[in-house]
């Protein structure tokens, strides 16, 4: 008979976690210096100086979060103001990270915050900057556009209030179940809910990208008025796309014909990801041979790699992290049969349209407010939201090749769409 030692032994082997590896999202920075803080205030007032003066419009963008943090509503913000100040003057007001700003192409104007560790972000906090007043008192400013209600929402109201000047805020996140989840309580979240739609209801117009999110919007109580305006993405279809795959199949040692899925997005449990991984345990259930990437950061890392070892998916299932290497991110668009994106938390993914852009349907699930726009079978495709439910919808697309190749031109031809088209609108 086994002694209890070795069988404890045996137990510690089966079970044996992955060593914790430090998390890379949690950027390390050393905040700006007192030197650097007043002679780059001294480069702003010089760039609002001409700004001022050279009879160009004035945008001001206010937002809760920005770089080095990375989530669909920067990358929104930030596709704004890149290509709006092709036209325009453009200021970018966010939170400091960690005390530092963190500069761009544009003019961005840091804002005290604080940083919370537990979900990797920042909050900015625009009424106890010292600087914040003087230096937009220094700046002409035609309209603004918030990409918050929050602190940074709330001080632009005030400010469009005291200028007199028009103010568009956009809808992006499903607040109320945010706030649900981190309260449990349905007189709380009422409560919140009802504090951040107030300041949308000052907005001289809010925007939101489909009928979906506006139906959200309209049931949270917003009573003004709208405008439907959608997410795009910046990326082109490569000219190099044969060179990008080999790159990949090298890298991961996939084999050519080996099938691949595709998860790309902050790795929060939001995003249903481990969802993710008990559907495709299923798959390995049934004998189905695939590879899984979860491209990506956040603070349910570790959760996500303990429940792919639960399930016995340490061969199939890489988690990469955040990739530098632009070229490998868009070798595994295109390189994937199929981008899986179960998440009911989404207003409009721009993961979605970047697999879009690369010939890669996505996999959703029914209800999902970011599948609005998807007809299953023709532009992207739709499971009931069960593992076992998904699990055999991927398998029955990845059974039928040449359905999937029609689907994935569709997907092109119909859901892609550029920032520049956007901005134009």
């Amino acid at each position: 008979m086994a002694s209890e030692k070795t069988l404890k032994q045996k137990k510690s082997k089966t079970i044996k976690k992955q060593p914790r590896k430090p998390k890379e999202y949690i950027q390390k920075v050393k905040p700006d210096t007192i030197k650097e803080r007043k002679a780059y205030k001294e480069k702003l007032l010089e760039k609002f100086e001409e700004f001022n003066n050279n009879g160009k419009m004035t945008i001001a963008f206010f937002c809760d979060t920005f770089y080095p943090i990375i989530d669909g509503v920067i990358g929104v913000l930030n596709n704004y103001a890149n290509l709006l100040s092709e036209r325009c003057n453009v200021v970018v007001i966010v939170p400091k990270h960690k005390g530092k700003t963190f500069t761009k192409n544009y003019t961005v104007v840091g804002v005290a915050s604080a940083y919370f560790k537990f979900v990797n972000y920042d909050l900015a906090f625009p009424e106890l900057d010292a600087d914040l007043p003087s230096l937009l008192k220094n700046l002409r400013i035609d309209i603004i556009h918030s990409h918050t209600p929050f602190n940074m929402g709330i001080y632009a109201n005030k400010h469009a209030k005291k200028r007199k000047i028009p103010i568009v805020f956009t809808f992006h996140s499903q607040y109320k179940r945010d706030f649900y989840s981190a309260t449990k309580n349905e007189f709380l979240t009422s409560v919140l809910l009802k504090n951040i739609m107030k300041e949308y209801n000052k907005a001289t117009e809010t925007w939101t990208m489909h009928t979906n999110a506006l139906t959200t919007l309209l049931s949270y109580g917003y009573m003004g008025n709208y405008y439907l305006i959608e997410n795009a993405t910046q990326y082109e279809y490569p000219e190099n796309a044969e060179q990008l795959l080999n790159k990949v199949n090298s890298f991961f040692g996939l084999n050519k014909d080996e099938t691949v899925f595709l998860f790309v997005g902050r790795i929060v449990k939001q995003k249903n990801i481990l969802f993710i991984v008990e559907s495709l345990k299923i798959l390995k259930e049934k004998n189905k041979q695939f590879k899984m990437f979860f491209v990506g950061n956040g603070p349910d890392e570790d959760e996500l790699k303990e429940k792919i070892q639960e399930c016995g998916l340490e061969k199939n299932i890489i988690v990469t992290g955040r990739l530098e290497d632009i070229d490998l991110l868009v070798g595994l668009y295109i390189r994937a049969d199929l981008f899986l994106f179960p998440s009911m938390y989404d207003m409009s993914s721009i993961v979605q349209l970047e697999a879009a852009a690369h010939k890669t349907p996505t996999l959703f699930l029914n209800g999902s407010v970011t599948s609005c726009n998807i007809e299953d079978g023709f532009n992207g495709f739709i499971a009931r939201a069960t593992p076992n439910a998904y699990a055999n919808k991927i398998i029955k697309i990845i059974s039928n090749k040449k359905k999937l190749k029609e689907v994935s031109q569709y997907v092109y031809d119909y859901l892609y769409i550029k920032w520049q088209d956007v901005i134009d609108k």
